[in-house]
């Protein structure tokens, strides 16, 4: 048999005891048959973590794989591999089996092949400030929250570790998406290590002006700014040689180490007045402006006002400050001429991912923060930002320079809107779309269709500059937000909702530019709480519910027995019948008749009747069934095929007693 050598894989080969592998050895048979294991999320953390070392050694070896671990994503000349893949979106920390606990990449690896996605959208998991993960304290260390001790004492680094967890990844023949954040934490290390890439105000002694009674123009000119980055190298490298380290990244007196030289150096620069400018809001122009000092919260408070000087603060991010990207933007206006570029704070940006991808091999990044990168410019320019938010052309370059090495990187935006076109121009393969804010309701799936057909016609005509599309969004880790559905989106629409949304993310769309479906960590079994997990130190909170995975496993199975077809159909809408919407997705050799009884009211809370579902309704198979040698109805929980009887003169087809949210496929064999 083939074996791994001279890497992390064959250190821990002797690990695992006797009864690890042989289990390993029954999941590694179940994976090599199914193409996953059919286990419920919650149920699997179960399994001793040394079984899933052996388990994936198995099938790097049952691979062939010798002295690498190659991504499937390798073998492409570009990213339209992002095109035909699945995502699933995962936090390494909310994965732990008890809810007051963290998970660590153990248990990520665990889970892993449990979930029916080809590329795992993977949260941000380097150090963060104030347990949120987007707020990115480090671009080095890894969150001491996920590290596994026993693999640490296993001889396995935080960085092997997390590198071992992408290997899993590929090995399981999937690909992995980096986030990528265009701010850090206000005092992020990545902030005291290179200070000059981000913009520094100092107050005066009583901390209700700025320092010499300059106002916040003149501090933020580049010679002041010049002088204040020293200052602050000054008080991070006297404290640095107090803790006896080399830089503020420097783990080679311990985690601790640094953890309490951060401490001492944020809080000195606390106590003298310095402070990083915060980000800007969404709907900010200009930088945000001082305005006092908070005594209570020793912290500085600042104005945020929108184009027409409307208050914004109640959408500000205090905690995050940006890239100083851009020089000379005013206070709290539109700039009235092009800013000035800092290339090398830009460079130092574009350079993030490459060096994550050279540690740790992801496939795609994924660009947080962009939600509104078109309408935060001047007059629709594409390189005169109207705050401190990347433009276009910044964009653009960054998803270039991530190409340049590696042509089949990929591209994500988080957008949620429905212009994957304007996107595709910078560079970007896919958008997130906004499914996950949106009832799925007739007059949606309506315009999501109409959407749809113009980004095909757009396609066919050669004006788009690349394939691209938009994300089917079953969830988001954001859907707990306030200002989206407050609680998690299982919560809000239950189980059926949750299952149509998974079966309208795998049959509603058709052909080659079909949206991917994009799920969460949890979506599997019901399982809640990514939101708040983002943002504490918990786990989810785990439901187990066997019968709704098994159900997801099922739908899964078909899509996947019948997906050479879909790639290959064409949709058309057929019908809608009161409540229920009927397409075709039809190909060489099937057509697909499928149907679904959609959501009602938006984002209505109110528990429906029986009598307000439409339980009965016919479908036109005039042609259809003039064509078809057999017909069959697929029940999707069981996957069994039933066949339908139709003579070739039938001019239509009775579908009764629909429940609430059903859905169903129904095959005609040309």
């Amino acid at each position: 048999m083939l074996t791994l050598k001279n890497t992390i894989w064959e250190r821990i080969s002797s690990i695992p005891k006797d009864t690890d592998k042989k289990r390993a050895n029954e999941l590694a048979g179940n994976f090599i048959e199914k193409g996953y294991l059919g286990i419920a999320p919650t149920k699997i953390l179960n399994e001793n973590k040394n079984t899933f070392l052996a388990f994936y050694k198995i099938l790097a070896e049952h691979k062939g794989y010798i002295n690498n671990i190659p991504s499937p994503a390798e073998q492409y000349c570009d990213s339209s591999w992002m095109l035909e893949a699945d995502f699933c979106f995962i936090n390494i920390r909310a994965l732990s089996k008890s809810r007051s606990k963290t998970g660590k990449i153990s248990d990520a690896m665990k889970v892993l092949p449990a979930v029916r996605a080809s590329s795992f959208h993977l949260a941000p998991f380097f150090d963060c400030a104030m347990d949120n993960i987007y707020a990115v304290d480090s671009l080095n260390t890894i969150s001491p929250d996920i590290v596994d001790k026993d693999f640490l004492d296993y001889g396995l680094s935080p960085k092997e570790q997390m590198q071992m967890f992408i290997d899993a990844v590929h090995i399981l023949g999937k690909t992995a998406g980096f986030d990528l954040e265009p701010h850090t934490s206000q005092f992020s290390r990545v902030v005291l290590s290179a200070p000059e890439h981000f913009r520094w105000l100092k107050l005066s002694s009583d901390k209700q002006s700025l320092y010499g009674n300059v106002s916040q123009e003149i501090m933020l000119e580049n010679e002041i700014q010049g002088k204040l980055v020293e200052e602050v190298r000054k008080i991070v490298s006297d404290i640095l040689l107090y803790h006896q380290i080399s830089h503020i990244e420097d783990l080679s007196r311990g985690y601790e180490t640094i953890r309490e030289c951060h401490r001492s150096i944020t809080n000195k620069l606390i106590s003298e007045g310095y402070w990083t400018l915060p980000t800007h809001t969404w709907g900010g122009v200009g930088l945000p402006q001082f305005s006092r000092y908070n005594y209570d919260g020793n912290y500085p408070e600042f104005i945020y006002l929108d184009k027409n000087s409307q208050d914004q603060s109640m959408h500000s991010f205090g905690m995050l400050t940006p890239f100083a990207l851009y020089g000379n933007l005013p206070i709290n206006k539109e700039p009235v001429k092009p800013p000035s570029f800092h290339k090398k704070t830009i460079s130092f940006l574009q350079n993030i991912f490459p060096s994550v991808v050279n540690d740790y091999k992801f496939d795609y990044v994924r660009f947080d923060y962009v939600d509104h990168i078109f309408d935060s410019t001047v007059d629709n320019s594409d390189d005169t930002p109207v705050s401190d938010r990347m433009t276009p052309k910044i964009l653009r370059d960054i998803i270039s320079k991530a190409k340049e090495e590696r042509p089949y990187i990929g591209a994500m935006a988080e957008r949620m809107g429905q212009d994957a076109e304007i996107y595709a121009k910078l560079g970007f393969d896919l958008i997130l779309g906004q499914d996950m804010i949106c009832t799925m309701n007739i007059d949606y799936l309506s315009c999501c269709i109409e959407i749809q057909k113009n980004l095909e016609s757009l396609s066919d005509s050669g004006e788009l500059t690349k394939p691209c599309s938009m994300l089917f969004a079953v969830d988001t880790h954001d859907s707990g937000h306030p200002l989206f559905w407050k609680k998690p989106l299982s919560d809000v629409v239950g189980e059926r909702g949750i299952a149509l949304r998974h079966f309208l993310s795998r049959f509603l769309y058709a052909g080659k530019l079909k949206r991917p479906k994009y799920e969460c960590i949890g979506n599997q079994d019901l399982s809640s709480g990514l939101y708040k997990a983002n943002n504490k130190k918990v786990s989810l909170k785990w439901k187990g519910n066997i019968n709704y995975c098994a159900n997801y496993h099922m739908l899964e199975d078909i899509y996947d027995s019948l997906r050479e077809e879909i790639k290959n159909a064409r949709m058309e809408p057929v019908q809608f019948c009161s409540n229920v919407f009927v397409w075709s997705l039809t190909s060489d050799k099937k057509t697909l008749i499928c149907f679904a009884d959609l959501e009602r009211n938006e984002r209505s809370k109110k528990k429906l009747k029986a009598d307000d579902y439409t339980n009965d309704f016919s479908i036109n198979i005039s042609e259809l069934s003039k064509k078809s040698s057999n017909v069959y109805y697929i029940d999707i929980q069981t996957g069994i095929y039933s066949k339908i009887n139709i003579d070739k003169d039938n001019e239509s087809l009775n579908i009764s007693n629909v429940a609430p949210l059903e859905c169903g496929i129904i095959v005609f064999e040309h």
